[in-house]
């Protein structure tokens, strides 16, 4: 008897996480313009082969979150890239809190917490992987 309502139980919840063709069609909408942003951000940018596991933070002017990465601008043509888990969501108008061991520095492995603009609410958190440094020609 306890078994049974165990697995009527489990399977309602299965049903209920599945998604339907719609809400699958409009969560593959949003990747794909997702990916076409950060790809229209890192465009004219070639990757120098170098990574690293910091950035000093004095380097670094502003931060701009992207659906699976984070881009740290140093200049208008050198941005390092730290790719990120599905965690740090889709919404850039979040505010970036970074939960750092060393604070001079962006470190890999280092938290990132998202908070709602309006009222702070914590909206996701994830943590930073490798950076790649990124430069273009001067435009």
């Amino acid at each position: 008897m306890i078994r049974s309502m165990i697995a009527v139980s489990a399977a309602a919840m299965l049903v209920g996480c599945a998604m339907s063709p719609a809400e699958q069609a409009r969560q593959d909408g949003v990747a794909a313009r997702e990916e076409a942003r950060l790809a229209e951000a890192l465009e004219g940018f070639e990757s120098t082969g170098r990574t690293s596991s910091c950035v000093p933070r004095f380097e670094v002017r502003q931060t701009k979150l992207y659906d699976g990465a984070i881009l740290f601008e140093r200049s208008r043509n050198h941005v390092y890239r730290s790719d990120v888990g599905p965690g740090c969501g889709r919404n850039q108008d979040d505010i970036l809190v970074f939960k750092s061991i060393n604070g001079s520095s962006y470190c890999a492995g280092d938290i990132v917490q998202l908070r709602s603009r309006l009222g702070g609410f914590f909206s996701g958190t994830c943590s930073l992987g490798e950076f790649t440094e990124l430069k273009r020609d001067a435009r």
